[in-house]
């Protein structure tokens, strides 16, 4: 794998806006830190293979602890950088799907929380919290097996909200999975991470419909790129289209206005 992480050529550390989402340019791979004032919350760690760049480079941004990491499902482009994680960053929480996987990544990320003193909670209900101005809404699989992409139909979904500005993080989830959630009865987002790597998905028009995103975010690579079809689908909706191939994408709020830089 090429792809590495980089930072933007912007101060990370603005600190006129509390509220800071950065999507990590991993390659098509998922990891994304938010963070305010008095928290940190990463959502996925990016793959094996770049787990010490994530490392430095959360270091450089100031981060020692996170206050949760949210581990979406046990795939290896989400989940492969724990192992290094643990041994730097100091975790306060893990929160993971509740459908486990038998691959080599999935045992090695539970032999590392377990070394590193850490029990994960499965998600297995609707979980909320709020973190210093900032509510979390994780949404768990509705299913305990799923005909068809098993994994990826695991994936848990991640709301949040800061103030006006609304996030939505959707894993891998493919049909069977989205289809759970727009039964929730989903409100707008300002914010999409686009499911599977930007993978066309016939029910993305619906979630598209249903949760109005203005930005949305492609975690996809140069070798592995998003679906073309999939791109027409966001432009279509009126949704900017943001890919971290292009590099590593940063949102702030200040829970009216919202920026993203790419």
């Amino acid at each position: 794998m090429k792809a590495s992480v980089s930072l933007p050529p912007i101060d990370l550390r603005l600190p006129a806006l509390p509220f800071r989402l950065v999507c990590f340019h991993l390659g098509k791979a998922d990891s994304f830190l938010i963070t305010t004032p008095r928290s940190a919350v990463l959502i996925d760690t990016g793959p094996e293979a770049l787990n010490r760049q994530l490392v430095r480079t959360l270091e450089k941004l100031g981060i020692s602890t996170l206050d949760y990491l949210i581990l979406t499902h046990f795939d290896a482009d989400h989940i492969g950088g724990v192992s290094c994680l643990v041994k730097f960053i100091r975790v306060r929480q893990v929160l993971q799907s509740p459908i486990p996987a038998r691959h080599r990544e999935s045992r090695q990320c539970r032999a590392a929380l377990r070394k590193a003193g850490l029990s994960a909670d499965n998600v297995c209900t609707t979980k909320q919290f709020l973190l210093d101005g900032v509510a979390y809404t994780i949404f768990p699989p509705q299913q305990r097996h799923y005909e068809q992409h098993q994994r990826n139909n695991a994936s848990l979904l991640v709301h949040i909200e800061h103030g006006c500005n609304t996030f939505l993080f959707t894993a891998d989830a493919q049909g069977t999975r989205i289809q759970e959630y727009l039964a929730t009865h989903p409100r707008h987002c300002d914010f999409l991470k686009v499911p599977h790597h930007g993978r066309w998905q016939k029910a993305l028009p619906a979630l598209l419909e249903a949760v109005t995103p203005r930005y949305s975010v492609i975690t996809s690579s140069d070798s592995k790129k998003e679906s073309p079809e999939t791109v027409k689908a966001l432009k279509k909706a009126g949704c900017q289209c943001l890919l971290t191939r292009k590099g590593t994408i940063v949102c702030f709020s200040d829970g009216r206005m919202m920026k993203v830089i790419q």
